[in-house]
């Protein structure tokens, strides 16, 4: 299924429908933060604050390789690109501050090399929100290594208030190695992860509550390939530090603004 982006709301939305993803969202969010207490981020993360150091901890690539990487943004105008396609999509709502900036820039850098420094064949994703900046960074990774695809699983609910698709943000000419799965990760993984048979880096981006993250952790992890990684936004919780525990492996982390970002290395229990 194809990304698609509209300029204005669906008048066939109920109030009532609005309303509900309102509340699922007030919900999440609320659970998400309680959860952040009730099971604290684990006191055995390597907090890292470089990005690139990240990258070649993660890789083995030299960081003057992950910064020639990342430098190719530049020269391919991604940035540029995304903020065209939010106002082919958005139309008179598209704002500056949608485009990726700040620290979630820089990790957004970071994970472009990672794609470009791995050659994953299969990318697995869970949340793309209206921008779906993350979306456009695995893809122009993928376009410039020239093969592999990216699956993202987003339940597409703001669309029913605003009336704009998730991903409004991707521009057209990469979504050729994409494929939106709309609906909440709970159902679409179980549902897809058996067809895709392998995933060489899944991220984690959707709702941030403890239990769903867990969830979604679990799912991938029989699919996850040695060398793999896994990589989940906003670890307020212990989620991924209690799976990592599990399997034997080192949780990397990255603070920025007033969050963090986890990054695990996929180990095979042969090199154990």
């Amino acid at each position: 299924m194809k990304m698609g982006g509209s300029s204005g709301i669906d008048h066939n939305t109920s109030l009532f429908e609005r309303l509900v993803v309102g509340v699922q969202t007030i919900r999440d969010r609320s659970v998400a933060a309680i959860d952040s207490v009730t099971h604290p981020p684990g006191r055995n993360r390597h907090s890292v604050a470089d990005m690139a150091k990240i990258c070649r901890l993660l890789t083995g690539c030299p960081e003057a390789e992950i910064h020639s990487r990342i430098r190719e943004l530049e020269d391919g105008q991604l940035l540029n690109r995304i903020e065209e396609s939010l106002r082919v999509n958005m139309g008179i709502r598209a704002r500056p501050e949608f485009v990726p900036r700040g620290g979630w820039l820089d990790v957004l850098k970071g994970v472009y090399a990672l794609v470009r420094c791995t050659r994953p064949s299969t990318i697995l994703e869970t949340g793309v929100g209206i921008v779906g900046a993350s979306s456009a960074f695995f893809l122009e990774a993928l376009r410039r290594n020239g093969t592999g695809q990216l699956w993202s699983i987003d339940p597409d609910r703001f669309y029913s208030i605003y009336g704009i698709h998730c991903g409004a943000g991707i521009p057209d000419e990469l979504k050729v190695r994409h494929t939106l799965v709309r609906g909440e990760s709970r159902v679409a993984m179980p549902a897809l992860l058996p067809s895709l048979r392998r995933v060489d880096i899944f991220m984690h981006d959707g709702c941030h509550t403890y239990s769903n993250m867990a969830r979604e952790y679990r799912s991938v992890a029989p699919f996850l390939q040695p060398g793999g990684l896994l990589i989940s936004d906003d670890v307020w919780n212990s989620a991924i530090d209690e799976f990592a525990a599990e399997h034997h492996w080192t949780v990397f982390s990255l603070k920025y603004g007033d969050t963090e970002v986890g990054f695990a290395k996929v180990i095979h229990e042969s090199e154990l």
